[in-house]
């Protein structure tokens, strides 16, 4: 449940009154869904931690398939989606505790 004080719902009341009523009910909809998300939405984020995105600039993508294959992820290719299926199976890997060491061969001297 959400607690305001007397300030805040004046405040809240000022912003939301010109809005058509279907809207004020969008809105308000979404600012309780923020402050207090539903039960389901904190069981999810409990048991799956936080999302997190990670965007690899085109140059980036042969370090970033380099590292994935060092650590022993298979890839299909260096594309989009490859690598980020491949960032998927190393934080996979790493939940259920793996080793994330990089094989003896990848960084020897030659």
């Amino acid at each position: 449940m959400i607690q305001f004080g007397d300030d805040v719902l004046a405040r809240l009341y000022r912003a939301t009154k010109d809005l058509p009523p279907d809207r004020r009910r969008v809105y308000l909809k979404k600012l309780a869904a923020a402050v207090d998300p539903s039960p389901a939405l904190r069981r999810y984020r409990r048991r799956n931690g936080p999302v997190v995105a990670v965007d690899v600039a085109p140059d980036g993508r042969a370090d970033l398939a380099f590292f994935l294959r060092a650590h022993g992820v298979p890839l299909r290719g260096e594309d989009r989606a490859s690598l980020a299926a491949g960032v998927d199976e190393l934080v996979r890997r790493w939940r259920r505790g793996e080793p994330l060491v990089p094989a003896a061969s990848t960084f020897a001297a030659g």
